[in-house]
């Protein structure tokens, strides 16, 4: 139980989260932030909970869609996503627009649901009662909110050099995360392809 809400807390990656919202969290206030956050935060468990619980009908009855083809489009998108970054910095990522109504939505998909969340929801709601998986997935986005909005609490609360210089250092660390992510996407990519490929070909 522990294992699969560690595993969900990396997949969701608050570290990325930190870096795709910097460029939104010097946009609007930190209590405007907080609200939005909470909003896709709770968009987030109730997607999360509908793949646990209802996920293999929707996407592989209803729409016909294979895990591997989520996995690959996954990887396509944090792979621009953390190139942009490493590229451009938080400037090069045009994530949010629109009215602050909207940005909930936009947080939720695609910063914080993508293919592997779908995958460890859809695992952790076969491997464990409902009451599991809930306390599970919730305790995991918790954890997840925690961190990101501690994040932006430490920064809107240091002056002067010492903010200086945790915008220099973390700038570097961010860059060297959308690196990591850049490594993790294409690895999504690959093993999407090879999982792909060894599917059974469909009956004609």
């Amino acid at each position: 139980m522990i294992n699969d809400g560690l595993l969900m807390l990396v997949i969701i990656n608050p570290f990325a989260q930190m870096l795709y919202l910097s460029n939104l969290m010097n946009q609007v206030s930190t209590r405007e932030f907080g609200a939005i956050f909470l909003q896709g935060s709770l968009l987030t468990l109730t997607i999360c909970l509908l793949c646990a619980f209802l996920g293999e009908f929707i996407l592989f009855t209803l729409f016909q869609v294979s895990l591997p083809a989520m996995r690959i489009f996954g990887g396509l998108v944090n792979l621009t996503l953390s190139y942009s970054y490493v590229m451009k910095g938080p400037e090069g990522i045009k994530l949010f627009h629109g009215d602050i109504t909207q940005l909930a939505q936009q947080i939720a998909l695609p910063v914080m649901v993508g293919a592997g969340v779908v995958w460890v929801s859809m695992r952790i709601g076969q491997t464990h009662t409902p009451p599991a998986t809930v306390l599970i997935i919730a305790s995991a986005l918790l954890i997840n909110g925690l961190m990101v909005l501690g994040y932006q609490a430490i920064f809107n609360n240091v002056h002067g050099r010492i903010e200086m210089l945790l915008v220099k250092y973390f700038g570097v660390a961010m860059r060297f995360n959308a690196l990591l992510i850049g490594a993790v996407s294409i690895e999504m990519i690959l093993g999407g392809i090879r999982d792909y490929m060894a599917l059974p070909a469909p009956a004609l």
